[in-house]
């Protein structure tokens, strides 16, 4: 990297930097500001989020969950009481929840749910037939999403559209 796109990294990470600590509540700096560089990973372009910390009824904790009870969470040292538990795990395009165990009515696991319709799907993106009570977000381009195949055909068609001027202004002007 260049001395300049470095000094910009700084720059853009104080700047993050300054604004997590200005508005995430104390108790979670540790957890929420990044130990990497600005751009080496998605962020969180906060649009409340931060400020939602602050909310009495809400906990933020990287504890690694040992599983779900009916009183909440359990982590190695607690039980944690919950009535919603948001779990943002990271992704892996081709194998999403990788190492979560989900399992629904009749003992059906997530794996098997979805090896029944050839790959990762839900209902409007967010809710799976068999796992009630469970909700997830698959984003736009999620496993198997039509999406990406329409963002690549929008591509390919501003490429054709942009070939076809250039060449048809190059050869009526030459």
């Amino acid at each position: 990297m260049t001395k300049a796109g470095t000094r910009f990294r700084k720059k853009k990470q104080a700047k993050a930097e300054k604004y997590m600590r200005s508005t995430a509540p104390g108790k979670y700096h540790d957890i929420l500001i990044p130990d990497f560089e600005v751009g080496c990973k998605r962020r969180i372009f906060d649009s409340g989020y931060l400020e939602s910390l602050h909310e009495p009824n809400l906990l933020l904790t990287d504890e690694p969950v040992l599983e779900i009870v009916p009183e909440g969470v359990r982590t190695k040292d607690r039980v944690i009481k919950a009535d919603v538990i948001v779990l943002a795990n990271g992704f892996d395009t081709n194998n999403p929840l990788a190492g979560v165990e989900i399992v629904g009515r009749d003992g059906v696991e997530i794996r098997q749910h979805w090896d029944s319709f050839g790959g990762s799907e839900a209902y409007q993106c967010s809710v799976l037939n068999e796992f009630p009570n469970f909700f997830l977000i698959l984003g736009t381009f999620e496993g198997d999403s039509p999406f990406i195949f329409i963002f690549i055909f929008i591509l390919f068609l501003f490429l054709f559209l942009f070939l076809f001027l250039f060449f048809t202004f190059f050869l009526l002007y030459l």
